[in-house]
């Protein structure tokens, strides 16, 4: 197996062409990116076609993101409320590569890009991310593209839209979408620095401020404070801060 090295700038979306890793079973031909100006490989919102699709409105990514099912736009919710997701781009390429002298296409649904590490995300319902073809090209692509510096990962709808995670999720994200102001955070702090967390109950009256509720959330999403997702959001929620952020 050849060792290769891919500088990828992702300001440029870039095609990169030719960094072939040899495998028994085949090999990536390029990895090809939209076009300098463009935002996706493909255009997925269209009034022509009968699926499910629609927009997500990002505040990480300040525009809309295009999903083409209610699994995609779970993950893009997901991403948006995970505070080490830097970034993250919808239909980001077109992968070209080779098994059994079989030359195929991919379009992966999501880059997602992190602090030390980019990802690329397949999102599919369980029973799809188990059949046969889709096992074998998960497997291969799985190997051959940490040559190229992406972590490849097949993320189940299910997963996605556990409860009460993506209820919390969506609570979240209605509220904390704007950034939180000098003053504020202040409030905040002094609140913390008396008990050590902040309740759900006395944001939403008021404690916190006038914009309370919408500020614990705002943090909660940058990472700043954190909340047990696992259980439901209620009066009685505390929200604790982040180690090191506060």
């Amino acid at each position: 197996m050849k060792s290769i090295t891919v500088e990828v700038e992702m300001d440029g979306m870039e095609s990169l062409i030719g960094g072939i890793a040899d495998y028994e079973t085949g090999y990536i031909q390029s990895i090809d990116f939209p076009q300098s100006g463009e935002l996706r490989f493909r255009n997925l919102v269209s009034r022509s076609n009968s699926r499910p699709k629609g927009k997500h409105p990002s505040w990480k990514m300040d525009r809309m993101v295009q999903w083409e099912s209610r699994n995609e736009r779970n993950a893009f919710r997901h991403l948006d409320c995970d505070p080490e997701v830097r970034s993250f781009h919808e239909q980001p390429c077109k992968i070209v590569y080779v098994i059994d002298g079989v030359k195929r296409i991919h379009y992966p649904d999501i880059l997602v890009v992190r602090a030390k590490e980019m990802e690329i995300w397949e999102v599919k319902p369980r029973v799809e991310a188990l059949q046969p073809d889709v096992r074998v090209r998960t497997r291969f692509l799985a190997q051959a593209l940490l040559l190229w510096g992406y972590t490849y990962r097949i993320v189940l709808g299910e997963d996605l839209a556990r409860q009460p995670h993506l209820d919390n999720i969506s609570y979240l994200l209605r509220f904390g979408n704007k950034p939180v102001t000098d003053y504020d955070y202040e409030v905040i702090r002094r609140a913390l620095s008396q008990k050590g967390f902040l309740t759900w109950s006395e944001a939403c009256c008021g404690h916190y401020g006038a914009k309370g509720r919408e500020n614990i959330c705002s943090l909660v999403v940058r990472g700043v404070l954190s909340i047990d997702m696992d259980l439901p959001l209620s009066p009685a929620t505390q929200f604790h801060p982040c180690r090191g952020k506060i």
